[in-house]
């Protein structure tokens, strides 16, 4: 992971695609060596500030937006989803435990936004996003997966983090 996946200059771990090309732009695909407690400590040092990018006002950004491909209001290309906030609640848990507040913080004005939890949403104003083709997201509550995501970022913060794999750190 470290020798393919992690990016030296940009301090981030991308996803390599089919065609061996390294893609490390700051976003959620970043986030899962953090979730799941594979990072030495000096690399999550390094990563902190792109950590930091990803929060927003109404949860965690799928792609920061200084990042090339940002799109505020449409799926996975900026986004908040429930399961970039459980990612990063999960990486804060892990390695910056001053910053689960802020993490449980924003996720909770995007739970609480609109009166439905909605799916996805822009992290910087609250709006419904839509996907490529302008459907509007739909209602969480519709989805196992995102009210499910939702209720794991919050247990997380409260000390049952969801991504352990580590059997003694995921109790209460």
């Amino acid at each position: 992971m470290n020798r393919i996946l992690w990016d030296e200059d940009l301090h981030w771990y991308g996803v390599l695609h089919q065609d061996g090309s390294l893609d490390t732009r700051i976003g959620v695909d970043g986030l899962f060596p953090f979730a799941y407690g594979l990072v030495d400590p000096e690399k999550a040092r390094q990563a902190r500030k792109n950590f930091l990018r990803l929060i927003g006002d109404y949860g965690v950004y799928t792609l920061a937006p200084s990042q090339p491909g940002f799109e505020e209001d449409v799926y996975w290309r900026g986004p908040v989803w429930a399961k970039s906030c459980s990612l990063a609640m999960a990486a804060a848990f892990n390695y910056y435990p001053d910053l689960l507040k802020a993490v449980k913080n924003s996720t909770v004005r995007f739970l609480l936004k609109h009166p439905s939890v909605w799916e996805c949403m822009s992290a910087a104003t609250g709006n419904i996003a839509r996907s490529d083709i302008g459907i509007m997201a739909t209602p969480v509550v519709s989805s196992n997966v995102g009210a499910g995501e939702a209720i794991g970022t919050l247990l997380t913060y409260y000390g049952r983090n969801m991504f352990s794999i580590d059997p003694n750190r995921s109790s209460f």
